[in-house]
């Protein structure tokens, strides 16, 4: 996976969700949310990644790593370097597995769900709807952290990741102008949702380290080429202010991978899995 590749992922979330914010009034709904946000209580990602009192810090190689489920067989091509063959993208169901991990997961354990771009016109999801909300709400009252992981730019997304009963959202820095971006993590504060802002080139970083963001993820992603990617990575895990969480998303790397890029400062990794 490549920058081309996740600004096109960019572009498609965000033309599916402009075509689904434009299909309807959606004034209405946004402030009904919002006023049901007011309820809840935003699930804190610190916790997730700070030791309890009395406990042992973990060291600098045992950094923890999150999983990302890629619901979608097409959308798992984006994200290794081995193709997908015919049976394997028809079975196992990508969605099962994932509905899975939601239903069995531990009290206080921390995860993602990546879906389809505008996975609501699927012709399944009819069926799935049910399913994934009631999956999304016992995650919830366990305090289990889910963020909605995709390359988010549009207010439709993150309110749509509410609305569904995600805990968390990953909002993609992209194209936004600081602006946008400030007013993303403000209205997912808005709806309870922690906010991970992701971003994949120096640009980018500019941007975000204005903002207040919390927390910060660096894409680095085995397609890019182990090089660029790392060289981007050390230049920009610097300049993530203290005060942030520093978070590493990437895929199809091995744990001795993982503990080696996670050595060089970060809090926390989410790796899209199988």
């Amino acid at each position: 996976m490549n920058h081309p590749v996740i600004e096109a992922l960019t572009q498609l979330e965000f033309a599916a969700a402009e075509q689904f914010w434009n299909s309807e009034d959606r004034s209405a709904w946004k402030e009904d949310l919002l006023r049901q946000s007011e309820t809840l209580t935003l699930v804190s990602l610190k916790k997730f990644i700070t030791p309890p009192a009395g406990e042992e810090k973990p060291t600098r190689t045992q950094v923890p790593v999150f999983p990302a489920t890629i619901w979608d067989s097409d959308l798992r091509q984006c994200f290794y370097s081995k193709s997908v063959d015919a049976h394997e993208a028809s079975e196992p169901d990508t969605f099962q597995i994932a509905l899975s991990r939601l239903t069995q997961s531990d009290a206080g354990t921390l995860m993602g769900v990546m879906l389809r771009p505008g996975f609501w016109m699927n012709e399944t999801w009819a069926d799935e709807e049910d399913l994934l909300r009631n999956a999304l709400k016992a995650a919830r009252e366990k305090q289990t952290l889910v963020f909605r992981t995709g390359f988010f730019t549009h207010p439709a997304d993150i309110l749509l990741a509410a609305d569904l009963g995600f805990t968390g959202i990953q909002i993609h820095a992209g194209q936004l102008d600081l602006y946008e971006l400030q007013m993303a993590i403000e209205l997912a504060r808005d709806c309870k949702l922690c906010p991970v802002v992701s971003v994949s080139t120096e640009a980018e970083m500019e941007q975000v380290v204005q903002t207040d963001a919390p927390h910060i993820a660096l894409c680095s992603f085995p397609g890019e080429g182990q090089d660029a990617s790392l060289r981007f990575v050390q230049n920009a895990l610097p300049k993530i202010p203290n005060n942030c969480t520093r978070i590493l998303m990437t895929a199809n790397r091995s744990e001795q991978d993982l503990q080696l890029i996670g050595r060089l400062g970060f809090h926390a990794i989410i790796h899209f899995g199988e």
